[in-house]
């Protein structure tokens, strides 16, 4: 047998071999997981739903994420959703805003208690994070072009949405971050203070609303020791509105 770019011989026989390689479809969390390691373009074909032995989606180098009108959902089994590593830069798009979800997808506007649908790409079921049920940036660069943070829940901490830690950037172009709950502070989006370093939120469009604390900030909270830091929230468009808070 003699083999020779992608022939070989057996005898007089001439028979040509083509290698095909198919990409395995991210169909569960922790081919997700694996496709989010190696960093790049991810797009989803279909939603990914956590299961009890699943772990939060870790991003440890520059990755886009196109929900593509999918769900990602952690069903309450962790917390957060997503954490972005020292140094990872992440950003969120959404190329089917518009995909109708079956059964509907809703959460309840604390305001007046009402359902409101939300359609497209989402990122939900963080439950009981002590820092963020969304979504935690350590130290890293998240943008959020497009998709919807929503229904997701802390309590034992602080920052249901978005959490921003050790020097992080969040920088918020269009999007959603609605229906989040904390028994702490910063129901749609907390920065934490910590010596030495300052978290920046840009807010440039999309819509913080329909998120609660127990404790203070039902949109967002700023936390700053008042000596060494100072938590900065930049806003140039956007919207925020009906947030609610106890404290």
């Amino acid at each position: 047998v003699t083999i020779n770019d992608n022939k070989f011989t057996i005898g007089n026989s001439n028979i040509e071999v083509k290698a095909i390689f198919e990409e395995t479809p991210i169909a569960t969390w922790a081919r997700l997981q694996s496709a989010l390691n190696k960093g790049g373009t991810i797009t989803l074909t279909q939603d990914i739903v956590a299961e009890p032995t699943s772990t939060t989606l870790n991003i440890s180098r520059s990755t886009v994420l196109d929900l593509n009108g999918h769900i990602i959902d952690a069903k309450g089994y962790l917390a957060p959703v997503i954490y972005l590593s020292e140094y990872s830069n992440f950003r969120i798009d959404d190329s089917n805003p518009t995909a109708i979800h079956t059964p509907q997808f809703t959460y309840k506007n604390p305001i007046t208690n009402e359902d409101v649908v939300v359609n497209g790409g989402i990122i939900t079921g963080g439950k009981d994070g002590n820092l963020g049920s969304g979504i935690e940036a350590n130290r890293s660069a998240l943008t959020i072009n497009a998709g919807s943070i929503v229904g997701n829940t802390t309590t034992q901490g602080d920052g249901a949405g978005i959490y921003l830690r050790l020097g992080a950037t969040c920088t918020m172009n269009g999007g959603l971050i609605a229906g989040n709950h904390t028994t702490g502070n910063g129901g749609g989006v907390y920065l934490g203070a910590y010596s030495n370093y300052t978290n920046t939120f840009y807010m440039k469009g999309g819509s913080i609303k329909h998120n609660s604390a127990d404790g203070k900030g039902g949109g967002v909270y700023l936390w700053s020791d008042q000596t060494e830091n100072n938590e900065t929230f930049d806003i140039s468009g956007g919207r925020i509105e009906e947030n609610k808070s106890i404290g």
